[in-house]
């Protein structure tokens, strides 16, 4: 998996398109205040950063009430059939998250100040049968600079 991302600002880009390669299926099951499986991630779970390495199969999971950096708001798969390339993979990660942004912020991505990443398969997870995209929220500030929360961005409005 490899986290791509839209964002609203440079400094934002620069923050969120650093690349992250996931690596491995596993059936572990995500922790509270732990490390959670990223195969595992679903929509609630909050994390704080899990960082740019180039290979990494688990991030830190935190509960929600407490200080974090991201949430997951939406996972769906890519369909089936042969890997499309980073940038199809890029494409279709916009698509499913933008989707899900209104439904779980209450307001549209363009309007809002909230920004998200997304957690995709790379190609070498793609020939172990991944297909699923976690959709991350965060805050940040005006200058770019992450903001953590300390509640869910679900239904914020922001």
């Amino acid at each position: 998996m490899t986290l791509s991302s839209t964002t609203k600002s440079l400094t934002v880009a620069a923050i969120l398109l650093a690349s992250v390669t996931l690596s491995g299926c596993s059936a572990i099951s995500t922790l509270v205040n732990g490390e959670g499986d990223v195969f595992s991630l679903e929509v609630g779970d909050c994390m704080d950063d899990f960082g740019t390495a180039d290979d990494i199969s688990s991030v830190p999971i935190v509960d929600c009430n407490e200080k974090h950096d991201a949430e997951v708001y939406a996972v769906e798969d890519i369909p089936e059939g042969s890997y499309p390339g980073a940038d199809a993979v890029s494409d279709a990660a916009d698509e499913i998250c933008l989707a899900a942004w209104e439904d779980f912020v209450g307001i549209s991505y363009e309007e809002s100040l909230l920004n998200y990443a997304a957690l995709t398969p790379s190609e070498d997870s793609w020939g172990l049968g991944d297909r699923e995209v976690v959709c991350t929220i965060s805050k940040f500030d005006e200058s770019g600079e992450l903001v953590k929360v300390t509640d869910s961005l679900e239904g914020s409005e922001e």
